[in-house]
This record gives structure tokens, sequence and C-alpha cells, in this order.
């Protein structure tokens, strides 16, 4: 059997999941049913997570994993922040006409706090992401800015980064941001 991750944040960018284990991307693709936003986690640590939500849609990649790959991804996301939880293939769209069969998975948000003052949202982290989601386009990039919820504290570190020294596409990314803002006022 096929085993297949739904990855909605830093697992989108090939960077960031690369060093986790090997992975086949399948390709961009929505899930539905799961609701995307910012959360902090007991380490202190802002990052993206999800919850389940009927009638919710969430934008990101399917990769394929092998079952010592996905034992390694269990180890990353780890269990007391994340649920590896089975998703419906007939929830999974993928965006580029695949249909591949097998197990879907992604891993939902446990005990989920909202971001404050105290535990902003890096921007480095968010360079991350976003980088990840550049990849598949623009549009698809403002996508996840506008279906993630909890964009109230954004940190910029920048220059002293929790997530990625490397800032690619940063003009790309502060337009991106600057459209999410226009948008929500």
């Amino acid at each position: 059997m096929n085993n297949y991750i739904f990855g909605y944040g830093s697992l989108v960018n090939k960077r960031s999941r690369g060093p986790t284990a090997g992975s086949e991307l399948i390709g961009p693709a929505r899930a539905h049913g799961i609701k995307r936003g910012w959360k902090v986690k007991d380490s202190n640590e802002t990052v993206l997570g999800v919850v389940e939500m009927p009638g919710a849609v969430c934008n990101g990649v399917v990769v394929s994993v092998s079952e010592e790959e996905l034992a390694k991804y269990d180890k990353r996301e780890t269990p007391s922040e994340y649920k590896r939880v089975e998703l419906s293939a007939k929830d999974i769209e993928l965006l580029n006409g695949q249909n591949p069969i097998g197990t879907f998975w992604t891993y939902i948000a446990v005990n989920p706090k909202e971001p404050d003052a105290e535990h902003p949202i890096p921007q480095s982290y968010i360079d991350v992401v976003l980088n990840g989601f550049l990849d598949f386009g623009i549009d698809f990039a403002k996508e996840f800015i506008d279906s993630t919820d909890g964009w109230k504290y954004v940190a910029d570190d920048r220059n002293n980064p929790n997530a990625s020294k490397n800032i690619e596409r940063r003009t790309e990314i502060d337009a991106l941001l600057h459209y999410g803002v226009q948008e929500a006022s």
C-alpha cells in the first residue's frame, strides 16, 4: 500500500522536508475538511498547524513516502504537538490531475494555542513556507495566505533568523504579505 503525506506548511518547501526523509512530490493539492492556522508549540515556537473543520479547504502538496520515511516524519512532527491522521482520498484534490491510490495522511495540531505578542510568528519561518508555495505560482501562495488564520503577530527575525538564513524571493514574499494585509483590511 502506498503512503502519501499532505503537507500544508514547511513540508511544502522541498528543502525543508528533504533533511527529514526522502519523499517524491506527487503535486500541489487541496485537502477538504481541514483548516490551517498559526499555533504556538509547547516549546514556545510559533508554527503552522491544521484542525479538522467541515467545509474548510487547505492548499499544500502531496508527497509519496515509504513506511520508513513515514516513521521519520512522525518523529519530526512531535507526537505531543501533532497527531498523524488519515484523510479520505475523496477529500484530496490533486491540482495536476493525478489520482494516486493509497493512504493519505496529514498532521493535525494537538491543543493549538494562538500566537500572541510573546509568541509571534517568525518572519524566517514564513519565508521558508512561502518559498515552497511560490514554487507552484503566485496564486498558490496567495491562496496559502488567504486560507491561513492568525496573522496578528509577526516578528521580523531576518537579521537573526529562527528558521532559515536563506531568504530567497524576499521581494516577492514581502509583496505577498502586503497583499494579505491589504486584503484583510
